[in-house]
This record gives C-alpha cells, sequence and structure tokens, in this order.
C-alpha cells in the first residue's frame, strides 16, 4: 500500500540517492508552499494569472494587508499571522516580515 502523497522539497537536493520530498499536507510542504508565493511577484507565472505577492520594491512599508490575503488566497490550509516591515539592520533597503504560520 502506498503512503501519503509526497512533494518535491526545495531547494532541490539529493538525499540518500534520491530527491529529497515533503510529505503534502505537512507543516513542512505548506510552510515551502508559502515562501514560494512570497518570493513570487504577483502576475509573473503566466500559468496562474493573479498568483503571487505585489511588487513592493521602493516601498518605504510593505502592504502587509496584501501579504496576508495572498496567503489566504493561494495557499488556504495556512493560518498567517503577518507581522513586521522594520528596515533589515544589514541593509537597509531591504525590509523583514514574520509570518508565523499554523495548518488549517
Amino acid at each position: 500500500m502506498a503512503g501519503p502523497a509526497r512533494v518535491l522539497a526545495l531547494p532541490i537536493r539529493i538525499v540518500g540517492g534520491s530527491f529529497a520530498t515533503l510529505p503534502q499536507g505537512s507543516a513542512d510542504e505548506i510552510a515551502q508552499s508559502v515562501a514560494i508565493l512570497l518570493r513570487t511577484l504577483r502576475d509573473s507565472r503566466l500559468e496562474v494569472p493573479g498568483y503571487g505577492v505585489p511588487d513592493m520594491v521602493g516601498l518605504t512599508t510593505l502592504d502587509l494587508a496584501a501579504i496576508r490575503a495572498a496567503i489566504a488566497r493561494w495557499e488556504p490550509r495556512a493560518l498567517a499571522t503577518v507581522e513586521g516591515g522594520a528596515p533589515d539592520l544589514s541593509d537597509e533597503g531591504l525590509r523583514k516580515i514574520i509570518v508565523d504560520l499554523d495548518r488549517r
């Protein structure tokens, strides 16, 4: 009997001679899905119109509501608390956010 479905772990790596995978629906897989979403600019994936977060380059404050809305829309398995937007101490041009995830 087959075990639970598994998805490719990112970044891609080899573990024990096979590609690393995560159990589908696990906390790690959901966190990976949210991380991919947050690294994708909205509408940059032509096959999935609307997927991603708005381009916030150059903004002095991040649109945390837009980030929350993107997570709610594209990763409904996650309950996300999004905080932050303060400048990164190592690079004033960067903004840090904290995303705390729980599974629904």
